[in-house]
């Protein structure tokens, strides 16, 4: 059931994800925007991790219409081997206050996001949000894009090539 993936799989998924797609929804300039981009970028990566690990059972799962938070609790969930996570724990907890904070916003369109929110969004272990945040939303939305995407996927790659 489980499959172990190449550098070159997961460089093939890195260009799929943040290939062209990146460049128009990082030089936006609205907050919302970048936030629900952001959001459904991770959507998509949580689905082909998803495809990845469940190789010719994956669409099965996927057509369970599963929510947001059920792909991320079951990626969340899986050992590439024993003790080695698909993701590591604090990524799984970053992932899951964006999902919170985007449920805030799809309910309430006049909300307004702030610094402190996205810095909140940050689980890293070294604390990375306290050197970016300048005070303006969208520099930290973006430096949340740009720390918390390549850390998915680079760890990913990392635990995988351990095992």
């Amino acid at each position: 059931m489980k499959r172990k993936f190449s550098e070159k799989t997961m460089n093939s998924l890195r260009l799929k994800v943040f290939g062209k797609k990146a460049v128009k929804w990082i030089s936006s300039t609205d907050p919302l925007s970048i936030l629900l981009r952001t959001h459904l970028l991770s959507e998509n990566i949580l689905e082909e991790l998803i495809k990845l690990i469940f190789d010719n059972n994956a669409n099965a799962i996927l057509s369970l219409n599963l929510t947001y938070r059920q792909k991320l609790e079951l990626v969340g969930k899986i050992d590439i081997s024993e003790g080695v996570p698909v993701l590591p724990d604090y990524i799984v907890g970053s992932l899951r206050k964006l999902n919170s904070l985007r449920n805030k916003l799809s309910h309430n369109f006049d909300y307004e996001i702030t610094c402190q929110q996205i810095e909140e969004l940050y689980t890293l272990p070294n604390g990375s949000f306290e050197k970016i945040n300048n005070g303006d939303v969208v520099e930290t939305l973006k430096s949340y894009v740009v720390i918390i995407f390549p850390e998915i996927l680079s760890s990913y790659k990392s635990r995988v090539s351990k095992v």
